[in-house]
């Protein structure tokens, strides 16, 4: 059994493979929005699911970053992908007759 990106338990896996640190994803993340916000304002974190222990990994070290190095920056939302998309559709949709129009 392999594991990547989200590990199991170390008795259910052989082999677990990763692209890079837990803390390493969260400070990049953290570091490029900082970069695309000028180190100021508020932003919010979109997940695949608000369960997944890998992406919750991710989020507490870009709240760990936040708080070392970016105080004028603020999260403001963590949202899951499933509601931003169910939220968005709609508007796709007229967005897409337009341009078909």
């Amino acid at each position: 059994m392999i594991t990547w990106d989200a590990d199991a338990e170390k008795d259910a896996r052989d082999f677990f493979i990763n692209q890079a640190t837990p803390q390493g994803i969260g400070y990049t993340l953290t570091d490029e929005a900082a970069r695309i916000l000028n180190n100021q304002g508020d932003f919010a974190i979109i997940t695949a699911s608000l369960s997944a222990a890998n992406q919750n990994e991710w989020i507490k070290y870009i709240k760990e970053r936040l708080a070392l190095k970016y105080p004028k920056m603020n999260s403001v939302a963590i949202q899951q992908v499933k509601v931003i998309a169910t939220a968005l559709l709609p508007r796709l949709r007229r967005c897409s007759r337009s341009i078909r129009a």
